[in-house]
C-alpha cells in the first residue's frame, strides 16, 4: 500500500514530524511512504531511510490551480493519507487525491474532507507528541533524524574551506515572528561575552535576515554571514558541520538539535512545552517574565517591548551552552 504523509508547512514543525514518520515506517515496514508538502520543507526529508518518495508542491494560484494540482496527484494511488498540516487547503488536496482514508485533526472547517477527523489533544503536549496522537502512538523518541549523504558532507567540508572556517558556532539570529527576534543589541551582548572565547561564528538565515547578520558581523571578529546565500538543504549540511548552535526560537534551531549538535534556543513568546527543539544535546533559555509565553507573533507588551528577550542574561546563555 502507498501511504501519503502531508507534512507541515513550517520548517520547525516539519522536523517535529520526524518521529511520526519513523513510527509509520516501523509499523508498516513493507508499505511505500510518500512525503507530500511545500517545496521549502520537503527537502528536509531527502535521503531519510523511512521515506520512499518525496512530492514537492509548488504554490498554486487560486482554486483552479489548487484543484489541478490535487487531481494530478491521483496517480499516487494512496491507500491512506495522514495530514500533519492543519490547513484547509491540504485537506482539500487530499480529498482530490481520492485516497481511501484521510486522517487529520479537526479545524478550519475541514472535517467533512477527512474520513477520520480527530480532536486535537488538550493540555501541554509537545507538537511531536501531538502528531503521534493522530495514530495513538505513545512513542516520543527521535529514531532516525535528518539524513545527510557522504557526497553532501564532502560538499559541506569543501564549502567551509571556501568560507575560511573550520568548526564555527552556528548562530540563528532571527525568526519569521517578530515576537521571537532577539534584538541586535542583545545579540551583541551575548556574542561579545567572554564566554564566547573567540569562537568562529557563522550566521544562518534567509535573505530577510541579511541586514541583521550584516550589522552583527560588523561588530564581531571571526564572524561570517551566509544568510540568503544557500538553499535550506545546503544550510542543513553546513549546520551539521558546526561545533554547536545558539539561536532564536526558529526552524533552524530544530534542525541543529535534530542533527545532534549542542543546541541552545532562546525562547521568548513561544512555549517550550509545545515547541522546544528536540535532540540529545538541546536546551532552552527563557526568562519567564510575566507576559511570557504569550504565543503571539507580534509582541503585545507595548510598555516593555520584547521584555522576554531583552531580559536574557548573556552569562546564563554561555553557561547553559557550555553545559551541553
Amino acid at each position: 500500500m502507498n501511504i501519503g504523509i502531508f507534512v507541515p508547512n513550517w520548517v520547525g514543525d516539519a522536523v517535529m514530524a520526524l518521529p511520526f514518520i519513523n513510527v509509520i515506517r516501523r509499523e508498516c515496514p513493507d508499505d511505500r511512504i510518500i512525503i507530500i508538502g511545500r517545496a521549502w520543507v520537503t527537502e528536509l526529508f531527502k535521503h531519510h531511510p523511512a521515506v520512499d518518495e518525496i512530492i514537492s508542491l509548488t504554490h498554486s494560484r487560486g482554486p483552479i490551480g489548487t484543484t489541478r494540482a490535487g487531481l494530478n496527484l491521483r496517480k499516487l494511488n494512496l491507500g491512506v493519507t495522514y495530514l500533519l498540516s492543519d490547513s484547509w487547503r491540504c485537506a482539500y488536496l487530499a480529498r482530490l487525491f481520492a485516497s481511501d482514508c484521510r486522517i487529520g485533526f479537526r479545524g478550519q472547517w475541514r472535517s467533512a474532507l477527512l474520513t477520520r477527523a480527530e480532536y486535537r489533544p488538550r493540555g501541554p503536549l509537545h507538537r511531536s507528541e501531538r502528531y503521534l496522537r493522530l495514530i495513538g502512538s505513545p512513542e516520543i523518541g527521535l529514531f532516525d533524524g535528518l539524513a545527510i549523504s557522504q557526497e553532501e558532507s564532502a560538499w559541506g567540508r569543501a564549502e567551509m574551506g571556501i568560507l575560511g572556517l573550520k568548526s564555527p558556532l552556528a548562530v540563528f539570529p532571527s525568526s519569521v515572528a517578530q515576537s521571537r527576534r532577539v534584538p541586535i543589541n542583545k545579540w551583541i551582548e551575548i556574542l561579545t561575552n567572554s564566554g564566547r572565547v573567540e569562537k568562529e561564528v557563522l550566521f544562518f538565515g534567509s535573505d530577510r535576515e541579511q541586514d541583521v547578520a550584516k550589522a552583527l558581523t560588523e561588530q564581531l571578529d571571526s564572524a561570517v554571514s551566509i544568510c540568503g546565500n544557500y538553499t535550506l538543504r545546503k544550510s542543513v549540511i553546513l549546520i551539521s558541520l558546526c561545533e554547536g548552535a545558539i539561536g532564536t526560537d526558529s526552524g533552524l534551531g530544530h534542525i541543529a538539535a535534530n542533527l545532534g549538535l549542542p543546541t541552545l534556543s532562546l525562547f521568548g513568546a513561544g512555549d517550550p512545552a509545545h515547541t522546544a527543539p528536540q535532540g540529545p544535546r538541546a536546551k532552552v533559555v527563557r526568562t519567564g517574565v510575566h507576559c511570557s509565553p504569550c504565543r503571539k507573533n507580534v509582541c503585545g507588551n507595548w510598555k516593555e517591548p520584547l521584555l522576554c528577550l531583552t531580559s536574557l542574561d548573556a552569562k546564563e546563555v554561555w553557561e547553559t551552552y557550555s553545559s551541553l
